[in-house]
């Protein structure tokens, strides 16, 4: 925010002060002073941006002549020998826009006045605020030309601005005057915020003015030392702060008030409106999932990208780990073959002794996926550094935002069910309607029409909804490669292998009961096996690899079951609510065809039961005929 600084100050004999040293130092360079023949040199003195002498012509002038001519002109003890004014400039701005606005305002002040200006920028101290880019303005009290030579010769001198009736006007003047060239610099610097050169007593702020520090006690205040006017100034600092606050607090209360006020308002007209009006208006308002409202956000949407690539990059390290995995299983499994066709030949790899052979292959074979999985390996603990970092400045970034996004989405959600009050009423009433032509059509259908119907309304759920729609369907063609009778026929060939290796270590076990010595001398590697017990462990091994490998598919499937059902789950999260009103609008004809199929129903049960009833006794009065005849006939 621009902050508005606007001072004069008198430089005055009578106080040990002299144009020669203000311009020496406020420019950083070395003045001889002709008249006492002091040297003031700051030649060394770091920290000035601009000094250049301005005159009301638009030339120049040799700054040392400048004020050793503006020392000469004043005879008293007591003059004035200059005036400077002390000005902020914008930190919004940029170098050359802020050379560019005070040499425009000095220029023009040096015009209106006859006065030669010196302007000098410093920039901050190396222990004060970093914005504080100021400049100094040292003008003389005459008016100033140039002779034939070049040579500045000391006009009158500028009495208006001694006098304090005229002073203070002139000095208003020129606060505004700084104030319309701060603003026309930031307006075209396309910055919002703007200066305005009012008190805060004038402007009605209820804000204190801050006092000048100076720079002793500065200086003393950066050194840790406590100070009276130090503390005066923290206390109206804290005064203020408490201050802003509550104003700010206030506004957006009354904000808030006026806002509720005019859609209160808004919404008496609404009421009005015909439902077709009120629903595109409602839409307006829909409110937004959070995911939705920070998508907006680019930095949002950025980090969420490289999060999503980090994630791709991690299935693929884990499909990677997951194929050295199955290599490992099969060379292991080719391994224990070797060792129990071949074992003199892992007696001596195990002994240290350089490996030939098929033996030699399948150790390079070891050693290169084990070189594969450690590179996989660390690409993994990379990517989870990395997602890590990633994640903690999405979570940064949410901290922020997401109060933000809550904040809309409770508006949208307040307009949306403030609009649904009005659409509710009118909505019933055009369903009621809309009913009312339906029950009658129903009402003249037939019973097996109307079952029809009803079985057309009838099971209808949001989630079935959403399983209708095209883009949920689309979204469920992954889960297709995934039957559920898939998964019982893995779990399937996993008992069946678990089954074959218990039946060969049975096997193994019985062939140690029937020959214990050769199992002792085998099993306490004296002997290697052969024959019929090398043949059994052969078996083992198979039945072990293959147990191992319907493991490895059925932990496949499960990984791929599941991401394909959270791509579904995902895609009919993303259209439910839109479901939700169909569903009920379908269980609400439903319901009403029931309300007329029941009485159909039972009106035709009772007639179906009325015509028994009469059949029955039709059949009982034949009988009593048929009894009556046959007896008069025996008579």
């Amino acid at each position: 925010m621009a902050i508005y600084h606007f001072q004069m100050k008198t430089l005055s004999r009578s106080e040990g002060r002299s144009a020669t040293a203000a311009a020496a130092y406020r420019s950083g360079q070395k003045i001889e002073d002709a008249r006492t023949g002091k040297s003031f040199d700051y030649s060394q003195r770091s920290g000035v941006l601009l000094a250049e002498v301005i005159t009301p012509d638009g030339g120049t002038l040799d700054r040392q002549q400048l004020w050793n001519a503006v020392e000469s002109a004043e005879k008293r003890c007591n003059s004035v020998v200059a005036r400077e004014f002390v000005v902020a400039l914008p930190h919004e701005l940029s170098r050359e826009q802020q050379e560019t606005l005070v040499k425009g305002y000095a220029q023009g002040l040096s015009e209106r006045t006859g006065w030669a200006i010196d302007v000098a920028i410093h920039e901050p101290g190396k222990q004060g605020d970093l914005r504080n880019v100021h400049a100094h303005l040292l003008c003389s009290t005459r008016n100033v030309s140039r002779d034939p030579s070049g040579r500045p010769v000391m006009g009158s001198k500028t009495r208006d601005w001694d006098q304090r009736s005229s002073g203070s006007i002139l000095i208003r003047s020129e606060r505004s005057e700084w104030e319309r060239c701060v603003n026309e610099s930031l307006e075209q610097a396309q910055v919002q915020s703007r200066v305005d050169c009012r008190s805060h007593a004038e402007k009605q702020t209820g804000l204190e003015p801050q006092i000048h520090l100076g720079p002793n006690v500065t200086a003393m205040e950066r050194q840790g030392i406590q100070t009276e006017r130090g503390d005066i100034h923290r206390e109206i600092a804290r005064h203020n702060q408490n201050v802003l606050q509550f104003q700010k607090a206030r506004a957006a209360r009354i904000d808030e008030e006026f806002e509720q006020y005019a859609w209160k308002h808004e919404l008496r007209q609404m009421s009005e409106w015909p439902l077709e009006k009120l629903q595109k208006a409602q839409a307006q308002y829909q409110p937004q999932s959070l995911e939705a409202l920070l998508e907006k956000a680019e930095s949002y949407r950025t980090t969420q990208k490289t999060l999503s690539q980090l994630s791709s990059e991690r299935e693929k390290i884990l499909e990677s780990l997951q194929q050295v995995e199955a290599k490992y299983a099969d060379t292991g499994y080719q391994w224990n073959r070797f060792i129990v066709a071949h074992p003199w030949q892992s007696v001596f790899t195990d002994m240290g002794v350089l490996p030939i052979g098929e033996a030699s292959r399948l150790k390079q074979t070891f050693q290169t996926i084990h070189a594969e999985e450690t590179q996989l390996q660390s690409e993994l603990k990379r990517n989870e550094t990395e997602t890590q970092e990633v994640q903690g400045k999405l979570n940064s970034y949410l901290e922020k935002a997401l109060p933000e996004a809550q904040e809309v989405q409770d508006y949208q959600r307040e307009r949306y069910q403030d609009l649904e009050t009005l659409i509710q009423p009118k909505q019933a009433a055009k369903e009621r309607a809309q009913l009312e032509i339906e029950l009658q059509r129903w009402s003249g259908m037939s019973i097996p029409g109307l079952e029809q119907e009803a079985r057309a309304f009838a099971g209808w759920t949001a989630r079935r909804v959403a399983l209708e729609k095209p883009e949920v369907q689309e979204a469920g063609l992954p889960l297709q490669q995934y039957p559920e009778h898939q998964r019982v026929k893995l779990k399937q060939g996993i008992q069946q292998a678990e089954e074959a290796l218990k039946a060969a270590e049975r096997r193994i076990k019985q062939w140690k009961e029937a020959h214990p010595v050769q199992a002792f001398v085998c099993d306490k590697n004296m002997v290697y096996p052969s024959g019929e017990y090398a043949e059994l462990l052969k078996v083992k091994v198979d039945k072990e690899y293959q147990e191992a490998q319907a493991k490895a598919h059925l932990k496949t499937y499960e990984r791929g079951r599941a991401k394909a059902e959270e791509q579904l789950e995902k895609a009919i999260q993303k259209v439910f609510p839109e479901c939700e009103p169909v569903a009920a609008y379908r269980q609400t004809r439903y319901q009403a065809v029931q309300l007329v199929l029941k009485p159909k129903q039972e009106l035709e049960r009772r007639q179906q039961e009325e015509k028994v009833q009469q059949q029955r006794l039709e059949r009982a009065k034949e009988q009593e005929r048929s009894r009556g005849s046959g007896w008069s006939m025996g008579r």
